[in-house]
């Protein structure tokens, strides 16, 4: 325990290995190396929240699996699900740090913007102005395919 808490703190004795260390890198090498596409794009997402410092993080959804995705890497910011599906929106209220929306079906992303920035304005979750990082799946209605993070102004 000394030992460690000695790396902590930046006084490891000269020549200490850091097993702990190795043993993580080990494991995070051997879980990742066939990371999903949607790992990836859920983990850039929160990098770039928090980097950016933006208020809040919107996942695109029909099946709740975008949103559950990014909310497990635990961002330090709101995720707003926006999804058609009743089901999903259900489902989605339970899922740590997700707020879930209902909307009508939009066929593309790009129909869907508008409705989002107003749903995040009415709710407070941000101000209109403010950046929001996004994520979804294009094209839409088709299963697994999160594969966008787009930064957008409210």
């Amino acid at each position: 325990m000394d030992r460690i808490a000695q790396e902590v703190e930046g006084h490891a004795p000269e020549g200490a290995r850091d097993v702990a260390g190795e043993a993580t890198a080990r494991r995070f090498r051997r879980q990742h190396a066939t990371t999903r596409t949607e790992d990836a794009i859920s983990l850039a997402v929160c990098a770039a929240a928090e980097l950016l410092k933006v208020p809040l993080i919107v996942c695109l959804t029909s099946s709740g699996f975008t949103a559950r995705t990014v909310a497990s890497y635990r961002p330090s910011v709101p995720i707003l699900a926006v999804t058609p599906e009743a089901d999903t929106c259900r489902q989605l209220a339970v899922v740590w740090g997700v707020i879930p929306a209902r909307t009508e079906h939009f066929p593309d992303y790009d129909a869907m913007l508008p409705f989002t920035r107003e749903t995040i304005v009415r709710l407070g979750l941000a101000n209109p102005g403010d950046r929001i990082v996004v994520t979804a799946g294009v094209p839409f209605d088709v299963a697994g395919t999160t594969n966008l993070l787009k930064i957008e102004i409210v």
